[in-house]
């Protein structure tokens, strides 16, 4: 199956956490890798790699390697429209 169409600043959900696209790294047909910000267990803003694999979105990595959101000025309005919310 291709890859879904994405852009900056549009939404995805990795299992039940939505997050913002804020990087496109890699887009083909058969392959898609993003950075995103999204809020963590404890309501912190993090950035990670997400990669489209088996029809569904993912965790590049299965290790901690979330950064922490707020400390980046490039992240801040993703970050920004993150707290706001999807449907606001």
């Amino acid at each position: 199956m291709d890859t879904p169409k994405v852009k900056q600043g549009g939404w995805i959900v990795i299992g039940s956490i939505d997050a913002v696209i804020c990087n496109i790294y890699d887009q083909t047909a058969s392959s898609l890798r993003v950075e995103i910000v999204y809020l963590n267990g404890n309501n912190v803003a993090s950035n990670e790699d997400a990669i489209w694999k088996n029809d569904k979105w993912e965790f590049a990595s299965s290790g901690v390697t979330a950064g922490y959101a707020d400390k980046y000025p490039r992240l801040s309005a993703y970050v920004n429209q993150l707290r706001t919310g999807r449907h606001k």
